[in-house]
């Protein structure tokens, strides 16, 4: 998931996503290109309405909402806050 929130989220191709695999750290690639692994995991994001896919015989694409995207961009942020707050500490 956060992976994706930085994606663009009306429109996240899965196409890009297999494509662009080689560039992002070995479990993640697994998940991508494994297309069994990729189907679950996608699957269980949307049983939890986290994002949708979206066939047709144009595209395949996964939606996020924006407040999903959001929140995900706010979680990272806090994240990144701590772990920097941690390391002034230790550093002192």
């Amino acid at each position: 998931m956060k992976f994706l929130a930085y994606l663009a989220l009306d429109f996240i191709s899965i196409k890009f996503l297999k494509a662009g695999s080689d560039g992002i750290e070995d479990d993640l690639k697994h998940v991508i290109t494994d297309d069994e692994c990729f189907d679950e995991a996608v699957s269980l994001l949307e049983q939890f309405s986290l994002v949708k896919r979206e066939n047709s015989k144009h595209r395949d694409v996964l939606v996020m909402h924006r407040l999903v995207q959001a929140f995900l961009q706010d979680e990272i942020q806090m994240q990144i806050l701590k772990e920097t707050e941690i390391q002034r500490q230790w550093a002192m």
